[in-house]
C-alpha cells in the first residue's frame, strides 16, 4: 500500500458504453494460447470470444462452516499459527482509535503500534482486516474465544457509530474527508473505510451478526451523501480526481451490500467506484498498467467482478478477464505475484525488477480473489492451477514458522535475498499491523474457501489440502481428502520424500450404506506428468488429460475411495522479460513449487546442449542420509563448526538457533576420503560440491568448490584421530584449531612446543560429530551444472535463509 500524498494517475478518463466485442479467457474454452513457458505448456492465458463463450453450469462456493481442514498439512498449521496470533490480541486495544474519535473512554487501553498507532492516517484499517479474519476463522474452527472477541469488537464499534451521530465509522475524523475532497494530501480514507465496511460485512455473512449489516449500510449512507455534495458542488471532474488516491475495494463492498439488501443507492454508489481511468482502458483491451499502483488497482478489478456478477454488466465481465490474462502474460513472476516496489512494471520487463522488494503479498491475497471469481464464471482447470501456483508460492511462506503476528510485507526474489532482508523484513505481532498483515489474517483465515467448489449436482475439486466437506447436508455426506502433496506439514522428513498421493473418501456418521447420483471433477494438474486414478482399487477408465479435469459421474456409496497419484514432472520457466540480457533468468519448480537456490549473489548455471532437454538431468533429489552433521567443540557441546562468507569459523549456537542462517552454516555432510580409513570430506550443507578446504598452515580453513584436481583433494580430505578425550580433525602435521585465533576463526595449526600449552590446544582442536542443525527439507534437490551444484528447497519453507529465485541458465556449446 502505498503512502504519502495524493498521486496523479494517467489523465485519461474513458466513457464506460463504449461497445464491446473483446477477448473474454479461458484457456478450456479456447485454443489461442499465445503465452508459453520455457517447457512448452501455456502460461494461463484467458481468451475466447464473448459472444459464443458458453458459460459451465454455475459454480459456487461452499459455505465455509462445509470445510474444516484436517492434520498432516502445512495449510492446519498455518491456519492454526494464525488463529493463536488472531487470540494474542487485545480487543480494547484495537478499539482504542476509534473510540478516541468518538470521545469514548478507551476503558485504560493502550494502542497498538505500527500502522495502528494513533498518529498513522489509516488507523483503524487492521481492525477492518481483523473483522474478516475472524469470521472466517470462526466460520472454519468455531472457536468460541475467537466468537466472543469479534462479537464484543462489533458491539463497541457500534457504540462508537452511535456517539457519532451520523453514521460515521472511522479511527479519524471526519476531516480526513475533507482533505481529500479538497484533493489536499490525506494518506488513504476510503482505503481503510473500505476495510472496515468489508469486516462488517463479513460478520453479517460468515457469523450472522444482527448489528454489522446495518452499521455497514449506515456508513455507506454517509458517505454517499457526502459524495452527492462534492459532486453537486465541484462537478463528476473533481470525484473523478479524488478517485486517484487509493480507495481499496469499495465498489465490492458496496456491490455486496446492494446484493443483500436491494437498496439502489449502494449500486449507484458502487458504480461510483467504478473509476474510469482503469475501467476504460481495459475495456477497450489497451494496456496501460505500467507504473500504476498494483494494490490500488486489484481491488478495484474485484469490485468490477462483484459489478458483473450483480448488476449482471457483461462488459465488466469483459475488463476482467482481459484485466487477468494481461498481468498473468506480461507481468507476472514464477510465485504468482506481480510487482516490484508495489508497482507493475512495462510488460515483459521483469528481468531487473528482481530485489528485496518484490513481490507486495497484498496483490498476491488480491489476485487470488480475482482468479476464484474467474473460475466460477468458467470452470477453468487452468485457473485452479494458477490459484495452487500462487497459493503456495506467494502466501504459505510469509508467515514465520513458530512465531504467531510474525509475516512479510514483501517477498523478495532477487539473487542472494531473504525474508528478514525483504522491504520491511519480519513484521512483529503488536507493532507493524501494516497492510500486507491485514490480508495474511485474512488469507491464514481463508484456506478453506477454495479446496471445493460445486454446482447441481457436481463437486469440483480443486486443491489437494486435507480437509473434511459436508459434501451432501440432506444425507449426511462427507468428503474427507488426504494428500502428501504439495503441502505436507512443516519440519517432516522423510528418506527419500514419499510418492504424491491423494485420497477421497466418502463417509457418513449416519452408519447407513446410502447411495446417491453425482459428479465428482478431480483436478488433473498441469504440473503432473503421469497422473492415475484408482477408483475402490479399481483403474479408473476415462479421460485423465493434464490441465483438465477427470470426471467421474455414477451413482456412489458410502465408504468409496478415490486415489489419485500423480508424478510431479521438474520443470523450467523463463522470465517475462524479451530483452536478450535477461532472457537466461530462469525458475526452476517441482511440480508446483518454486524451488529457490540457498545461495547469496551467485547465480550462474552452465548447461550443455543435451541437460537443457531434461531438467530431471541436471537437477536430482538431496541426497537424504545419514550423513549430516553438525562439529561441535568437545569442551562446548554448543559451539559449532560453521561458515560465513566462505571462512570457517566457531560460532555457539544463537538463543534462537531457527533465526537467520544459522542452522544451514553449521551442517555438513561428512563422507569419506579416499586416503584410508579414518579420512574424511566435510562438504557444506548449504553448497553441494563446496567442501572445508586448507590454504596453507595458520592460515583461516575456507569452503571452497572443488575444481577436481589431485591438490585440492589433498587439501580437502582430513583424518580424524584421538585427541585426548575427543576427535581432532587433521591435515598433514596441521589440526584444525581455534587455539589463539582471531575472532574464533579456525586455521590449520601444529601442536604448539610447549607442553603447557597441550590442554588449552587440545580443547581447542578437539570436536564431536553432533547431530545435525539442519535437514534436507521435503522436496529439495541439487542443481547441478558445469560451473557449479546448488541446494534447491521450495521456496515456501525457506524462513531466514539467503535465497535466489531466478538462475542465469545458459546453454554451452
Amino acid at each position: 500500500m502505498r503512502s504519502g500524498k495524493m498521486p496523479t494517475e494517467r489523465g485519461l478518463s474513458l466513457v464506460l458504453t463504449v461497445a464491446i466485442t473483446s477477448m473474454l479467457c479461458s484457456p478450456v474454452l479456447c485454443s489461442k494460447l499465445n503465452f508459453r513457458h520455457h517447457d512448452g505448456h501455456p502460461h494461463a492465458s484467458l481468451i475466447a470470444d464473448t459472444a459464443t463463450m458458453e458459460l459451465p453450469e454455475q459454480i459456487e462456493e461452499f459455505a465455509m462452516t462445509d470445510v474444516q481442514l484436517t492434520d498432516g498439512s502445512a495449510f492446519k498449521q498455518a491456519t492454526q499459527l494464525n488463529l493463536d496470533y488472531l487470540l494474542m490480541l487485545n480487543p480494547d486495544q484495537l478499539l482504542y482509535s476509534f473510540r478516541v474519535t468518538a470521545n469514548l473512554s478507551t476503558q485504560g487501553a493502550k494502542p497498538y503500534g505500527g500502522w495502528e498507532a494513533p498518529t498513522i492516517e489509516v488507523r483503524g484499517h487492521f481492525v477492518g482486516h481483523y473483522l474478516s479474519a475472524t469470521a472466517m476463522m470462526w466460520a472454519s474452527t468455531q472457536n468460541g474465544t475467537i466468537k466472543k472477541n469479534m462479537d464484543y469488537v462489533v458491539a463497541e464499534m457500534k457504540k462508537c457509530q452511535d456517539a457519532m451521530k451520523t453514521g460515521y465509522l472511522a479511527a479519524f475524523p471526519t476531516s480526513w474527508f475533507d482533505r481529500l475532497e479538497s484533493l489536499k494530501g490525506v494518506w488513504a480514507p476510503y482505503y481503510t473505510i473500505h476495510k472496515i465496511m468489508a469486516g462488517l460485512f463479513d460478520q453479517y455473512r460468515l457469523a450472522g451478526n444482527p448489528n454489522s449489516l446495518n452499521m455497514a449500510v449506515a456508513i455507506a449512507r454517509y458517505f454517499h451523501q457526502r459524495t452527492v455534495l462534492v459532486i453537486e458542488q465541484n462537478t463528476i471532474a473533481r470525484w473523478e480526481s479524488i478517485l486517484n488516491n487509493e480507495f481499496g475495494g469499495m465498489n465490492e463492498v458496496l456491490y455486496n451490500l446492494y446484493k443483500e439488501t436491494g437498496q439502489q443507492f449502494l449500486a449507484d454508489f458502487a458504480h461510483l467506484f467504478d473509476k474510469p481511468v482503469l475501467m476504460g482502458p481495459l475495456a477497450v483491451n489497451a494496456d496501460l498498467l505500467t507504473g500504476l499502483h498494483a494494490n490500488t488497482h486489484i481491488p478495484e478489478v474485484i469490485g468490477a467482478a462483484r459489478r458483473f456478477e450483480v448488476v449482471e454488466d457483461p462488459k465488466y465481465a469483459d475488463i476482467v478477464m482481459y484485466f487477468w490474462t494481461l498481468l498473468n502474460s506480461t507481468r507476472t513472476y514464477a510465485t504468482g505475484g506481480s510487482n516490484s516496489g508495489e508497482h507493475w512494471p512495462a510488460p515483459h520487463r521483469l528481468g531487473d525488477t528482481l530485489g528485496p522488494g518484490t513481490e507486495e503479498t497484498c496483490t498476491t491475497y488480491n489476485i487470488l480473489k480475482v482468479t476464484r471469481h474467474l473460475f466460477k464464471w468458467t470452470g477453468s482447470a487452468a485457473l485452479a492451477d494458477f490459484y495452487e501456483r500462487a497459493l503456495l508460492n506467494g502466501i504459505l511462506g510469509v508467515q514465520r514458522p513458530g512465531d504467531p503476528g510474525v509475516s512479510l510485507y514483501m517477498l523478495p526474489l532477487g539473487p542472494g535475498n531473504s525474508k528478514p532482508g525483504a522491504g520491511h523484513g519480519w513484521g512483529t505481532p503488536f507493532d507493524s499491523f501494516w497492510c500486507c498483515y491485514g490480508t495474511a489474517v485474512e488469507s491464514f483465515s481463508k484456506l478453506t474457501d477454495s479446496i471445493f467448489f460445486k454446482s447441481t449436482s457436481t463437486l469440483y475439486v480443486n486443491q489437494y489440502i486435507n480437509s473434511i466437506l459436508h459434501f451432501n447436508k440432506s444425507l449426511a455426506v462427507y468428503a474427507e481428502l488426504q494428500s502428501n502433496f504439495p503441502a505436507p506439514a512443516w519440519n517432516t522428513s522423510a528418506n527419500p520424500p514419499p510418492n504424491p498421493v491423494a485420497t477421497l473418501s466418502l463417509v457418513s456418521p449416519t452408519g447407513l450404506m446410502i447411495r446417491f447420483n453425482a459428479t465428482i471433477m478431480l483436478r488433473i494438474p498441469m504440473w503432473s506428468v503421469a497422473t492415475s486414478i484408482e477408483v475402490n482399487n479399481e483403474p479408473f477408465s476415462g479421460p485423465i488429460v493434464a490441465g483438465t479435469y477427470a470426471n467421474l459421474t455414477r451413482t456412489w456409496t458410502i465408504g468409496a475411495r478415490i486415489m489419485i497419484s500423480f508424478v510431479p514432472k521438474l520443470h523450467i520457466e523463463s522470465i517475462l522479460d524479451d530483452r536478450p540480457m535477461f532472457k537466461s533468468l530462469t525458475a526452476i519448480f517441482y511440480g508446483p513449487l518454486l524451488l529457490v537456490g540457498m545461495t547469496t549473489q551467485d547465480r550462474s548455471l552452465i548447461l550443455d546442449n543435451e541437460q537443457i532437454k531434461d531438467v530431471a538431468s541436471w537437477v536430482t533429489p538431496a541426497p537424504y542420509s545419514d550423513e549430516l552433521h553438525s562439529l561441535c567443540l568437545h569442551s562446548a557441546q554448543t559451539t559449532f563448526i560453521h561458515h560465513s562468507g566462505f571462512e570457517v569459523w566457531v560460532q555457539q549456537s544463537p538463543a534462537d538457533p531457527t533465526q537467520g542462517t544459522f542452522q544451514h552454516d553449521s551442517t555438513f555432510r561428512v563422507t569419506p576420503g579416499s586416503s584410508g580409513a579414518g579420512s574424511v570430506r566435510l562438504q557444506a550443507f548449504n553448497y553441494p560440491g563446496f567442501y572445508i578446504s586448507a590454504k596453507g598452515m595458520d592460515q583461516q580453513l575456507a569452503v571452497l568448490q572443488d575444481d577436481g584436481s589431485a591438490a585440492f583433494k589433498t587439501d580437502s580430505e582430513f583424518e580424524t584421530v584421538t585427541m585426548g578425550s575427543g576427535t581432532a580433525l587433521k591435515l598433514g602435521d596441521g589440526y584444525m584449531s581455534t587455539y589463539k585465533t582471531a575472532k574464533n576463526a579456525i586455521t590449520l595449526q601444529s601442536v604448539p612446543a610447549s607442553a603447557s600449552d597441550h590442554a588449552a590446544f587440545f580443547s581447542a582442536s578437539t570436536f564431536d560429530m553432533a547431530i545435525p542443525n539442519a535437514r534436507y527439507k521435503l522436496f529439495s534437490f541439487i542443481a547441478s551444472g558445469h560451473n557449479r551444484q546448488y541446494l534447491l528447497e521450495p521456496l515456501n519453507a525457506v524462513v531466514d535463509e539467503e535465497y535466489t529465485a531466478y538462475f542465469n541458465v545458459t546453454v554451452q556449446a
